[in-house]
C-alpha cells in the first residue's frame, strides 16, 4: 500500500490560505496549511517523517524571506519540491539545488488545470527522488547536462 503524503500550504494571508486550502481538498490532497513563521512546528505536529510531504505550495510569504523559506524546508527534506505562486523575490542565480526542486511557477490567477499540471509534476519528482534515496542515495541527478547546449531556452527546457 502506498504511503500518504500530504502538501504543505505555506501562506501568511489567512483568508488566501484558507481559500487554497478548500480548493486543494476539493481536487483530493491532503493539505497541512501554516504561515511561513510557524511552517516547521506544524508540519512536524502533522506527519511523522518528512518524506510524507509531496510538496511545499508557497504563496504570499510576508513573515520570512521567500530564498531563506526555501533554504529551510531545503533543509528540513531535501526531496520537496516546491510550487510558488505569485510574484517571488529570487535572486536570479538562484542555487542549482533550490532551483531544480522549483517545479511550477503559477500566476496568482489560478486556473484548475495549471495546479493539477504543477501537483503532478510534484509527486512525480517526490516519488522519484525517493525511490533514487531509497536505492543507494540520490547521484549527480544532472548527469550529462555538458553534453547539450547550456543556451537560455535549452536552460527553461530542463528545468521543466
Amino acid at each position: 500500500m502506498a504511503e500518504e503524503t500530504k502538501v504543505l500550504l505555506i501562506n501568511d494571508n489567512d483568508a488566501t490560505r484558507h481559500d487554497l486550502e478548500t480548493v486543494l481538498s476539493f481536487v483530493g490532497e491532503q493539505v497541512v496549511s501554516a504561515s511561513s513563521a510557524n511552517w516547521h512546528s506544524t508540519i512536524t505536529e502533522a506527519v511523522s517523517k518528512p518524506q510524507q510531504v509531496c510538496l511545499a505550495l508557497i504563496n504570499d510569504c510576508q513573515q520570512l524571506d521567500t530564498l531563506q523559506l526555501l533554504k529551510d524546508l531545503h533543509a528540513w527534506e531535501p526531496g520537496l519540491p516546491f510550487v510558488l505562486i505569485g510574484e517571488q523575490q529570487l535572486p536570479e542565480q538562484l542555487d542549482a539545488d533550490l532551483q531544480s526542486r522549483i517545479t511550477a511557477t503559477l500566476s496568482e490567477a489560478l486556473t484548475h488545470q495549471p495546479l493539477l499540471d504543477a501537483i503532478h509534476k510534484s509527486k512525480l519528482f517526490h516519488e522519484h527522488y525517493n525511490r533514487l534515496r531509497d536505492f543507494g542515495g540520490v547521484r549527480d541527478y544532472n548527469m550529462f547536462r555538458s553534453l547539450v547546449g547550456r543556451s537560455d531556452p535549452i536552460q527553461r527546457v530542463r528545468h521543466m
